[in-house]
């Protein structure tokens, strides 16, 4: 899969341990989002949007957020908002990563693929007290952004407000048609990735009121 290539001042955009070398965070960031992808089938899901026929426009790239911007080469509509806190990787598991790269060897490969797997629930919070779950926001301090700290989180942004050759009423009465479509959709997807990931998956939608712009 093809994922932007990001400098420096996009890195420091989110949200990890600045003790971590960002070539080992960039990567573990890659494999778990193709993983996620592929646990979950969302490039179907994301495709599926963009087949309604319903207008849906994908963001600029120059509005986006990092979180999606890292993986809109793949996906127009959703990505993935979790933060990932590999300070809790031990060095075996960091030591995996830090070879990847060495041999110049970015793939989900099956050693990954299982590393990964073993691995993404713990790196998903940062701190808790043992027994205890903690609600996290992914954005505004508002309950609709808000998310068990070990959920996966899955974002969804589009340009809503763009006209796209429509007048005023043509939007509105398609506008109305997107929100139904998108209630059943959404509901839709939560049935479906329970029964594909062990963790609570919640899923956010953004604007451009509620994201803070890569520039």
């Amino acid at each position: 899969m093809n994922f932007k290539k990001l400098n420096k001042k996009d890195i420091i955009q989110f949200d990890f341990s600045q003790d971590i070398n960002q070539e080992v965070y960039l990567l573990y960031r890659k494999l778990f989002t193709e993983y996620i992808i592929e646990k979950t089938e969302l490039k179907k899901y994301d495709d599926e949007i963009k087949n309604s026929n319903l207008n849906f426009i994908p963001v600029e790239e120059k509005d986006m957020d990092i979180y999606q911007y890292f993986s809109s080469d793949i996906l127009k509509y959703f990505y993935i908002r979790n933060n990932l806190y590999l300070e809790k990787l031990d060095k075996k598991e960091i030591d995996l990563l830090e070879k990847k790269i060495q041999n110049q060897n970015f793939d989900l490969d099956e050693s990954s693929r299982d590393m990964i797997e073993k691995t993404y629930k713990k790196v998903l919070f940062k701190d808790r007290m043992e027994g205890f779950k903690n609600f996290v926001f992914y954005g505004p301090s508002t309950m609709p952004f808000s998310a068990e700290d070990d959920a996966v989180v899955i974002g969804f942004r589009y340009d809503e407000f763009n006209l796209n050759g429509m007048n005023d009423d043509e939007w509105n009465n398609n506008f109305e048609k997107q929100q139904l479509w998108l209630f059943q959709f959404i509901e839709k997807l939560k049935y479906e990735f329970a029964k594909k990931i062990e963790n609570a998956t919640t899923i956010i939608k953004y604007n451009e009121y509620s994201i803070k712009s890569r520039n």
